[in-house]
């Protein structure tokens, strides 16, 4: 399995949990192949075991690509690629009817199942649930959410 994230700035702290299950994912043979992608570089909040590339690589990659912002997956389904797009939900993203055709048109991950309540609430959808993204469960998701 291939998966990658893509985020906006490399440096922002909350950036740290996706280094930590990507380390996790790497180092314990669990996927095939671990990315991260980013619009704004800067220091990387953790030593990376992973490749990380600038989004404008993006089209090269296969596999599954994790946005963490709504402007990323709208970038996301505007390329041409194989890749199968996510959404990693923050409460403070975007706008609702945002949400709500993202929703429609992908899925998306949630880190509490007080988020999930209010993906919910949002959206009429029961979105999966990863626990400050533990990579066995988040592989998990993956697998059956494809």
């Amino acid at each position: 399995m291939n998966i990658a994230f893509y985020v906006d700035n490399i440096a922002d702290d909350n950036n740290g949990p996706i280094f930590d299950c990507m380390n996790h994912m790497v180092e314990n043979n669990e996927v095939r192949d671990a990315t991260l992608f980013y619009n704004d570089i800067g220091p990387e909040p953790k030593k990376p075991s992973f490749g990380v590339f600038n989004a404008t690589e993006i089209w090269y990659f296969t596999g599954h690509v994790i946005a963490t912002t709504m402007e990323n997956w709208v970038a996301l389904k505007n390329a041409v690629n194989k890749f199968k797009t996510k959404y990693l939900y923050k409460r403070k993203d975007g706008n609702i009817a945002t949400l709500i055709m993202l929703a429609n048109m992908s899925e998306i991950i949630v880190n509490s199942e007080e988020e999930q309540k209010e993906v919910y609430r949002l959206t009429g959808v029961k979105a999966p649930i990863v626990d400050n993204l533990n990579p066995k469960k988040l592989i998990e998701v993956l697998n059956e959410h494809v």
